[in-house]
């Protein structure tokens, strides 16, 4: 039951640092600092972290099975 709490744990911190990089770059934006092609830079980056976290979670979820 212990593993299931920690899976858990993982997952949402997983969620929040995506929330985080979608929030900078609305950020950014709003402040006029950067571009659209920045921002879309910037999203394109995110969403890659987001992927790798996402296989690093599926990864170590595979060896608590």
């Amino acid at each position: 039951m212990h593993h299931r709490i920690l899976a858990l744990e993982r997952s949402q911190s997983k969620c929040s640092v995506f929330v985080a990089s979608e929030w900078i770059i609305a950020k950014e934006i709003e402040a006029g600092d950067a571009s659209i092609a920045d921002a879309n830079r910037h999203r394109q980056g995110a969403m890659q972290q987001d992927k790798t976290l996402q296989m690093d979670w599926e990864r170590s979820n595979a060896v608590i099975h």
